[in-house]
């Protein structure tokens, strides 16, 4: 397991792992409690979350549960997603509520940290989805080792650099039983279709260890444009009561990837209860019209609206209405 992880949470008292019952998972909660019998370290929450889609998941979360107790300073969890199902999107929507499941029982029980299963085939997947849909370098860039959730929640994927077989091949050598979610080879959702074509991809070269590899050094440029937009915002942009001023002679100098991005921050402050962020095509078009000082009109965009001072000297960004 990643190193770094395990060291920060080595003096938690309680840390959650979600567990489907699935091979990477188990592999995952039965590293975590046995590093952490040996190594005096958290209370390990391990949570099922039962969807309320499949008639066998309840009986999964039970044999889960029974599988555990055998695991050192572990405590399993089941919650549910109760009330109606949608009728589309249901991957993406029971995600959601897994998550927020999870949070919600972290925040009730004083834990600050999720880990997750998540391993290099499904970096490699993550990467194709959205090389299919257009992605740019941020998007690219896939999974990170840690990322902030809502509120203080922190999620952690300590198997990046894992294979799924390698994880199947732990859990075969420890005798871990693990269970098999049919949804897994469902060709009506997108990664099986994926997981189908791996062979072709992989003799072109398109491995999940070298795909997760670009993953990896797309987010180290993106981590180094971040710095360079956080300094500029610190820089140039100045704070109102209810808007943003941005130097615009400063802002028109930095290349056009640090416009864009300047740009996408100061929206992300002023709407930072926007579930969602603006579409990048409608960001670009937007950039593309401000660097044209004689042409531009205002703007209006995730419900800010955006225009030039009297004087041209600076990009003011206020609320819409």
């Amino acid at each position: 397991m990643n190193p770094e992880i395990l060291d920060s949470i080595k003096d938690k008292p309680a840390v959650m792992v979600g567990v489907s019952g699935g091979a990477d998972s188990m592999a995952l909660v039965h590293m975590l409690c046995h590093w952490s019998s040996l190594a005096d370290g958290p209370e390990i929450h391990a949570i099922t979350v039962d969807h309320g889609l499949r008639a066998e998941a309840a009986e999964e979360a039970k044999l889960v549960k029974k599988i555990l107790k055998e695991f050192p300073k572990s405590k399993h969890v089941t919650l549910r997603w109760e009330g109606e199902k949608p009728d589309t999107r249901v991957q993406e929507l029971a995600r959601q509520k897994r998550y927020q499941l999870m949070i919600d029982y972290g925040t009730a029980h004083n834990i600050d940290t999720l880990l997750v299963a998540h391993h290099q085939d499904d970096q490699a997947e993550t990467f194709l989805i959205r090389l299919a849909k257009g992605s740019g370098l941020d998007g690219l860039s896939c999974m990170i080792p840690q990322q902030k959730l809502a509120g203080e929640m922190t999620l952690m994927r300590p198997l990046l650099d894992y294979g799924h077989q390698s994880l199947v091949d732990y859990c075969k050598e420890k005798e871990i039983e693990w269970v098999e979610d049919p949804s897994n080879r469902n060709e009506y959702y997108l990664r099986p279709r994926l997981r189908k074509s791996r062979k072709v991809l992989e003799s072109e070269g398109l491995t999940s260890k070298r795909l997760a590899t670009t993953a990896a050094r797309l987010a180290r440029a993106r981590e180094a444009l971040e710095q360079i937009t956080d300094a500029c915002y610190g820089a140039y942009v100045d704070v109102e009561e209810e808007s943003l001023r941005c130097d615009y002679g400063a802002w028109k100098k930095q290349s056009e990837e640090i416009r864009v991005r300047l740009i996408i921050k100061m929206i992300a402050v002023l709407r930072a209860d926007a579930e969602y962020a603006p579409r990048m095509e409608r960001v670009e078009a937007l950039c593309c019209d401000l660097y044209a000082e004689d042409q531009f009109r205002g703007r209006t965009l995730a419900g800010l609206k955006f225009s030039l001072s009297k004087d041209a000297k600076d990009i003011v960004i206020e609320y819409e209405g």
